[in-house]
Parts: structure tokens; sequence; C-alpha cells
């Protein structure tokens, strides 16, 4: 495990393609405090999730905590019913248009 604190742009398929799963696949996303795996999903892997990426070219782990994620919009943060209005579905509430109003 590394002291330092990786950025992964999850938007950069080549870059995000240099960490892979405790299995070795690179089919991962960030959930919460930890990372999915869709091909251990598929594969019928016990577990899916898991709290450290693997450095394709040093053999590194990582763990989430040390990874700060980054979309193309700016830092990844997880989606919450809070975020989408609170009732969890987007659109249902209103605008900064609206609220200007």
């Amino acid at each position: 495990m590394t002291d330092e604190r990786r950025t992964i742009r999850l938007f950069d398929k080549e870059e995000r393609n240099c960490y892979h799963c405790p299995r070795g696949h690179v089919a991962w996303f960030p959930i919460k405090d930890e990372f999915h795996c869709t091909r251990c999903t598929l594969n019928g892997e016990d577990v899916t999730r898991f709290d450290e990426l693997t450095d394709s070219d040093t053999g590194e782990t990582i763990a989430r905590d040390d990874v700060e994620l980054l979309t193309a919009f700016g830092p990844y943060r997880e989606v919450s019913s809070m975020s989408l209005g609170g009732d969890g579905v987007y659109g249902t509430h209103s605008t900064p248009s609206e609220q200007d109003e």
C-alpha cells in the first residue's frame, strides 16, 4: 500500500485502465467508500466490492481513501438523494431559474 494520494481521471480510459480490481479486471467504478467491479459480478464472483485498486504498472495497492477521482466536471462525489432534490429522482426539484423567481 502506498502513502501518497493518487488522482485518477475517470473520463480518461487509458489512465483508468492502469488500475484494476483484486482479480485483475479494469471494469471497476466507485461507489460510496469503495469500488465495484462489473466483470466480477458477470463472472459470478463472491466478492464484487473492494476498498483497494491495484496499479497495473507497479503492483502497488491503493486504498479508496488514498484515491482522488476526477470526472470531466470536477472531483467525483457520490450522488445522493439529497443532491437530487430529496426524492432521488432527477428533474423533480426546481431549477436554479425557478428558485430565483
